[in-house]
């Protein structure tokens, strides 16, 4: 089984060509589309994947992990076409190698080689596939 990891977050870029008439969501408008986000993924996803969902401190965005038989691309196929759906944009999202804690901050496209995790305080390098 593969795992992946997601970020869900909000952004508002006004209009765009696909929806012209785009208004910003209101606060409770994005909690409800961050809070369907794992519920609706669910529903794209190959049978025998399941969704971990690590406790979250940050209102602002949504974490997940997609424990799946499916392929990298497949998965971030379910995963954009869920974000665009709710009108959320999403990154990709590192864990800790070593205790396995998904953090928000940890996001594709490191600027440094070099990660110190804020659960279990061990320093590892980023893998070049996660750049």
């Amino acid at each position: 089984m593969n795992r992946f990891a997601y970020r869900a977050y909000y952004q508002y870029d006004g209009p765009t060509k696909a929806n012209p008439f785009r208004t910003e969501k209101t606060a409770e408008e994005v909690a409800n589309a961050l809070q369907r986000f794992p519920t609706e993924l669910e529903y794209r996803l190959p049978e025998g994947a399941k969704l971990e969902i690590p406790e979250q401190d940050n209102a602002n965005y949504s974490v997940i992990v997609v424990v799946t038989p499916a392929d990298r691309a497949a998965t971030s196929n379910a995963v954009e076409s869920c974000l665009i759906e709710l009108e959320l944009y999403g990154d990709r999202a590192l864990d800790c190698p070593v205790c396995g804690s998904v953090r928000g901050g940890w996001i594709v496209y490191p600027r440094k080689d070099e990660y110190t995790c804020d659960e279990c305080g061990k320093v590892h390098r980023a893998a070049r596939s996660a750049t």
